[in-house]
């Protein structure tokens, strides 16, 4: 649970242009809130806005390095109603972002919807995405070989160039009137892109298109009610906009809300690989995980994980003795379930004392937000003899502060429960665990569990197995991406980026051994 994930998209077109123009702004507030866990590094929105037949931007942009709430004026109700007034529109996206690609010196320019510039409204766009393309090398090579100068160093950057690079050809090929084909558009670059991309686009007349890459990666749904058509990374999103009844994007596919008609096309038929650590980490428990309750598969979790508990016959005998609760929050219907299974109760243990997610922030922020995330209650803990369920552990750095917590307090034991099996891969696909080296369970080349248990210096650590987590999610396991699990990539450049960064990797270790000495051995 100390990972970085892609990031997170919404967007709203409404029906008639002449419905009040603030439901935009006011939906985009509530559907960014909504997702504000998929990213909390930077805000972004684009609207596109009615002229009335006076001069104007068409588009309006805004971008801040803050979280939803405060980008949209948080407690100053006066500076709230200028933002929501200013951006009153017919259709609109919105970010929340956590890097996965580019440095951090020009975080504000990184920063998503991009817009695109330009004097004729048909070469003009705004547009966003979730996710990370695993082809980036071999696409930015293409890009400068043909006179492109890239100057943010991120993947939207990549994808803003091919959108336009296609407007420019359809213009070419087009006659006088020329009106950009967003299903050219949408195919053009399905097949250039390798990687995880859910993708959102308002076009130069206001219409919103939406692309989902062939794989499937990364979730994006849709749905509408009187007044506007809305789509999202997650299905709570659209419940905060009054849809309840939502329908997938399906996997390949792009949509098209116009003044006209709402038009669906499946456009490539690939391998489906869903990232299965949407449903472990990522989405909200209120969520949709393809059409799947994520309530239900984590409650599933906790269920597979008692079923392999080498305590088993010691708790039932012995239940006053253990106490069992979660690491907050992804972990809380896990710790749930797994508690039920024996007849108890996961109590209210560790409290979670800041919205922060430790994963999702960078190396410096992490050691210094963990001191300030959690704290224990005391009096429960003492004399304890602990089970821990936590949802997954990328590097460990979350999981040894709380442990700690919960010895300073006088447990007798600890035991670790993981509800995902052991991370050894990293992955390209828009979740920030990029290299093997910071993957702890790559440390240990046998006995993972009990080597991590000395090293974090408690009494039994269990991982869940793989058969366990694909019974809990409830999909067949050829559609489920678990490269970070077994290191099999479902697309082309996942498996060459991956064999490169075990070279780069192996190279480095062999020049640290025969540059350091014996004592790097």
């Amino acid at each position: 649970m100390e990972v970085k994930e892609e990031c997170g998209v919404c967007g709203i077109f409404l029906k008639k242009k002449d419905v009040n123009s603030s439901i935009v702004p006011l939906s985009m507030d509530l559907m960014l809130s909504a997702i504000q866990r998929r990213g909390q590094s930077g805000t972004g929105m684009g609207i596109f806005k009615v002229n009335e037949g006076k001069y104007g931007k068409p588009f309006l942009h805004r971008k801040k390095l803050l979280n939803v709430d405060s980008f949209f004026g948080g407690d100053d109700n006066y500076q709230r109603g200028q933002i929501l007034d200013i951006y009153k529109g017919v259709s609109g996206i919105g970010h929340v972002r956590y890097g996965t690609s580019g440095s951090r010196d020009n975080a504000i320019d990184q920063l998503q919807p991009f817009l695109r510039r330009h004097g004729k409204r048909s070469k003009r766009f705004c547009f966003c995405f979730n996710g990370n393309l695993a082809n980036y090398p071999e696409l930015e090579k293409d890009l400068l070989n043909n006179d492109y100068d890239l100057e943010i160093g991120v993947d939207t950057e990549i994808i803003m160039h091919l959108i336009s690079l296609r407007l420019k050809f359809q213009q070419f090929n087009s006659e006088e009137n020329f009106e950009p084909d967003f299903f050219d558009l949408a195919r053009y670059f399905m097949e250039r892109l390798d990687g995880a991309y859910s993708l959102l686009i308002l076009l130069g007349d206001g219409s919103l298109g939406a692309v989902r890459d062939p794989q499937g990666f990364k979730p994006l749904v849709w749905g509408e009610n009187e007044d506007f058509y809305a789509i999202a990374s997650e299905t709570n999103a659209l419940r905060q906009v009054g849809i309840n009844d939502f329908k997938v994007v399906e996997p390949g596919s792009a949509i098209l809300f116009s003044d006209k008609e709402v038009i669906i096309k499946k456009m490539f038929n690939d391998k489906i690989a869903h990232c299965h650590f949407e449903a472990v980490y990522f989405e909200n428990d209120a969520s949709h995980f393809e059409n799947i309750p994520v309530r239900d598969i984590r409650w599933r979790f906790g269920q597979e994980l008692a079923k392999i508990e080498p305590l088993a016959e010691e708790i039932i005998k012995n239940k006053g003795d253990f106490i069992i609760f979660p690491a907050p929050e992804s972990a809380n219907l896990a710790a749930r379930s797994f508690a039920s299974y024996f007849g108890m109760t996961a109590e209210d243990v560790l409290k979670k004392i800041s919205s922060k997610r430790g994963f999702i922030n960078s190396k410096d922020k992490r050691d210094y937000l963990m001191n300030r995330i959690y704290d224990v209650i005391p009096h429960l803990v003492n004399g304890k003899r602990i089970i821990l369920i936590e949802d997954s552990i990328v590097r460990g750095e979350t999981l040894k502060k709380i442990i700690k917590l919960i010895k300073d307090a006088g447990s007798k034991e600890i035991h670790v429960r993981i509800t995902d099996p052991p991370i050894r891969f990293p992955c390209f696909y828009g979740i920030d665990m990029s290299t093997y080296s910071e993957l702890i369970a790559n440390k240990y080349s046998e006995d993972i569990e009990k080597n991590i248990a000395l090293e974090f210096g408690v009494e039994s650590f269990i991982y869940q197995k793989f058969d366990g987590l694909i019974n809990a999610i409830g999909l067949p396991e050829e559609e489920i991406c678990h490269a970070c699990l077994t290191g099999k990539y479902p697309t082309k450049c996942g498996k060459i980026r991956a064999e490169e960064l075990k070279k780069q990797e192996d190279n480095k270790f062999i020049d640290r051994c025969f540059c350091g000495g014996k004592d790097n051995l």
